[in-house]
């Protein structure tokens, strides 16, 4: 996989096409990531953590008013939950932070027309590799009774693989030729699951809407 992912990273940054011809943008959105898994066969459930994300990319003009933009982006997702039980006169709260990096790069084709002189409406597909940096969480556990911590590296610890791909699209504008903006849904392909638990699996898919500036 450490393979695959080199090879396609190499991929993605080769620019094609006339380098006259090429726009780089650079910009940041926003992320909602829902993770959904099936634990040792219970039923599916889903986790939603919010984030954000930033980098550049570049825009490369190819035959039939087609455009390439590959890039790469830094992504950052979030979560914290806060749960409390008590059952007679024994209490308990426990706050967990969830806290996720990863390095995207993004490989689209696009296709648009222009709906005025000043705007030009868009579609975008293509994949989106990832490479996980970090992912780790923290629990703090309060009650009357006792009090404890825990850490959980889903990687080292081996939960989770490091590696994704994703494959979307979505719909844009570009404004004045130098204003860009874009909603766009994003389905991971690969189990993310890297545990010895069997009819276990997780699968991550990502809304994101964005905002680049083209210089």
């Amino acid at each position: 996989m450490k393979k695959l992912f080199a090879i396609a990273l190499a991929a993605a940054l080769i620019l094609p096409g006339r380098m006259a011809n090429a726009q780089v943008a650079a910009g940041a959105g926003i992320i909602s990531s829902s993770l959904t898994g099936r634990y040792n066969g219970n039923e599916a459930k889903s986790s939603t953590a919010t984030g954000y994300y930033a980098g550049a990319s570049y825009v490369l003009e190819l035959p039939y008013g087609i455009l390439r933009t590959p890039g790469a982006y830094l992504s950052c997702i979030s979560k914290q939950s806060d749960n409390g039980l008590t059952i007679g006169p024994v209490s308990q709260n426990t706050k967990t932070k969830f806290n996720e990096w990863a390095l995207n790069i993004p490989v689209y084709a696009t296709y648009g027309t222009a709906s005025s002189a000043d705007t030009k409406v868009f579609l975008y597909l293509g994949p989106t590799l990832q490479l996980g940096l970090s992912s780790k969480s923290q629990s703090n556990t309060k009650g009357s009774q006792n009090a404890a911590n825990s850490d959980v590296n889903y990687y080292a610890d081996g939960y989770f693989h490091r590696f994704n791909i994703y494959f979307g699209g979505g719909v844009g504008a570009t404004l004045k030729e130098k204003y860009v903006f874009t909603l766009g849904y994003h389905k991971g392909l690969l189990d993310l699951y890297a545990g010895d638990k069997e009819k276990t699996s997780y699968y991550r898919s990502n809304f994101l809407l964005s905002f680049n500036y083209l210089f």
